[in-house]
Formats: structure tokens, sequence, C-alpha cells
């Protein structure tokens, strides 16, 4: 496995330099930037579901329509045709998305402006996402690193990454939506932030453009046997 590999390699040089290093700010913001575009174009605490009305068999599956009815967000029922159908409940309707968020937007005109200079960005529209989102997680702070390693000229860098969900639905820490599976946070005291336990998260560093890339099959140093 990658990561006991590297832990042979650089065990020791890390732990005599002490194992943990401060971070330059410029550092610090290029990886916030990396994880918070991922987190903006895969929200961990949104569903992907529909479009609705969505009967099951004409367009396919709906995976988590079940526990999306169980949760009050559904109402299950039947087509003229027999086939089971799932449109909004009262409640699920604020929760449900199809238009892109605008940071989405942003992101994706960044990258192809990046990726494809001068040519027309295809329409929002373009970009609908149907889906249930509960809330956003974003990068916090960091509570620990180690120093960047360099792996053959790919370069890589972990830390140890506290994480803040933001309850942007008012239903995040409800008993309904636990049943959904959501990788939460604990119910934080009024007036703090929701913030995960911290977990290793590993940037490659991309030699030529500096760019930082999440990488989460890389553990090295002390850490690489931990999950």
């Amino acid at each position: 496995m990658l990561r006991t590999t590297l832990a042979l390699a650089v065990t020791l040089a890390l732990s005599a330099c002490g194992g943990e290093v401060k971070l330059p700010d410029e550092v610090v913001a290029n990886m916030r930037a990396a994880w918070n575009d991922g987190a903006i174009e895969r929200e961990p605490l949104c569903i992907e579901a529909g479009p609705f009305p969505f009967e099951a068999g004409a367009r396919g599956n709906c995976d988590r329509c079940q526990e999306l009815a169980a949760a009050g967000l559904m109402v299950r029922g039947t087509s003229p045709t027999g086939r089971v159908t799932y449109t909004l409940s009262t409640d699920g309707k604020p929760l449900y998305r199809l238009a892109p968020d605008p940071e989405f937007l942003e992101m994706v005109e960044d990258r192809f402006e990046k990726n494809r200079p001068g040519e027309k960005m295809p329409p929002a529209s373009t970009w609908n996402r149907p889906r249930f989102c509960f809330g956003r997680t974003r990068f916090h702070s960091i509570a620990a690193a180690l120093p960047p390693m360099d792996d053959g000229g790919v370069y890589y860098h972990s830390i140890k990454l506290v994480t803040a969900a933001e309850d942007t639905s008012g239903l995040l820490f409800d008993p309904r939506i636990a049943r959904l599976g959501l990788d939460v946070p604990p119910r934080p005291t009024p007036g703090q932030p929701a913030l995960y336990a911290p977990r290793i998260v590993t940037f490659q560093i991309v030699r030529m453009t500096k760019e930082y890339v999440v990488d989460d099959s890389v553990h090295y140093g002390p850490w690489a046997l931990e999950e």
C-alpha cells in the first residue's frame, strides 16, 4: 500500500524535525482554496436526486428516494402506469435545488476560462444539478501539519484539517435527517461553529503550476498508518 511504503522512507526524517510545522499564510490559502473547491463541486451535505416529480423505471432509479420519503421530504405514490412515483413534500420543497449555486457557477467559469480561453461558456442551465442540500462544509483550520514530501518529483503535503458545517436548512441536526446517513458533526453550543474532528488531508502540489490538488490516497510519515 502506498502509505506504508512512504512511511518507511520518511518517518525518521520527519521525527528528527519534530513532525509538525507551522505553515506560511500562502500555503494555507492554497490548501483552503483547493479543499473548498472540492466541497463546492460535490458538497457532502447535499444528496443528489431528481429531477422531480420522478417516476421510477421511466428515468432510471432514484437510489435515495425511499430514505428521503422516510425523512418526510418526499411523497411516494403510484403513477397511472403502475410505477412508483416520488414528488416533493411541503418540507422537501425548500431544500430542493435544481439550479447551480453561484459559487459553483463561478468555479466552472474560472475553469472554463483557464482550459478553453476565448470560448463562450455554455448557459447556466447546462449545469443544473438536482439535489437536496442541508448545509455546506468549508475549510476551518489546521490542527497539525507535516513537512511536505518529495516523492520522485511529485510533491505531497499532509495536514490534519478541521472543517466546519454551516446549517443552511435548519434541519441539519434534526433527528429525521440522521436517517439519511450524512456525515454531520456534533451539534455545537449556541454561537459556536459546528466543527468536525481533525482528519488527514493530503495535497499534491503540481510542480509546473504550483496548483494544489486534494489526493487522500497518500498518507506518509508518522501519519502513514492513520485513517
